[in-house]
């Protein structure tokens, strides 16, 4: 018994020390974080048209009727796609191999069409997704493929929340002193809302409803050095 009593006097004289300290110094340094969720309202696009023929024309050629099968497929959803490009093709020759893994005299030609878009109303992703199935293109959806349209928006609320909080911490810790927090000295900015983090599982995209794309959060923090003020009297 005796020894926490002497260990209660310590803390109490450490925390007297520093009160002193932060007294003495007129400023108290604290660290604010702020946090926005969001759900993504756009996702960007990547579809792959693939072909082979016995002549690079030929290949382009076939990998070229992919492309049009694809845009007669979503000719309703064309005018509604941001930022479309379709003019990266690349072309590869392969050379044939025998049952014994020896080199042939015998190649193909392997081409292949990039399909570029962002697709801003999530409604119609079903949609894109079954003219890219008609038209035998391939994509990969993951959980960077959503984002927010409007992400400089969220940012800026984010890094207005951190700075809040640091406010509301010197507030409190001015409370515990009997002094009054001040105005700011110095304010460093820790990070400004970088790359949205998910805080659901993204659900197949074939399947799942839009609302459960999952959502977002971009997370902001300060540092700020406030003056501490002498508490006004009652």
């Amino acid at each position: 018994m005796h020894h926490l009593t002497g260990l209660f006097k310590v803390a109490t004289t450490l925390l007297l020390m520093m009160a002193g300290l932060l007294a003495q110094a007129g400023t108290v340094t604290l660290n604010g974080e702020g946090t926005v969720h969001f759900q993504p309202d756009a996702v960007r696009f990547e579809l792959t048209a693939q072909a082979r023929g016995d002549s690079a024309a030929a290949a382009r050629q076939a990998v070229g009727k992919r492309v049009t099968k694809w845009q007669d497929q979503a000719d309703d959803l064309l005018g509604k796609l941001q930022n479309y490009d379709d003019s990266q093709v690349t072309l590869h020759e392969v050379r044939v191999y025998d049952d014994n893994g020896r080199p042939t005299e015998d190649y193909y030609f392997e081409a292949s069409q990039s399909v570029r878009f962002n697709l801003t109303e999530l409604a119609l992703l079903n949609s894109v997704i079954e003219a890219a199935d008609a038209a035998d293109l391939t994509y990969n959806l993951t959980q960077d493929s959503y984002y927010a349209t409007q992400s400089n928006e969220l940012k800026s609320a984010a890094l207005a929340a951190a700075i809040q909080d640091a406010q509301a911490r010197c507030r409190f810790v001015a409370e515990k002193l009997d002094a009054r927090c001040g105005e700011v000295e110095t304010l460093r900015v820790l990070d400004q809302g970088g790359f949205p983090r998910p805080v659901m599982r993204a659900m197949d995209a074939r399947v799942e409803s839009v609302s459960k794309v999952g959502d977002r959060e971009i997370s902001a923090s300060v540092e700020a050095s406030f003056k501490l003020d002498q508490a006004v009297p009652d």
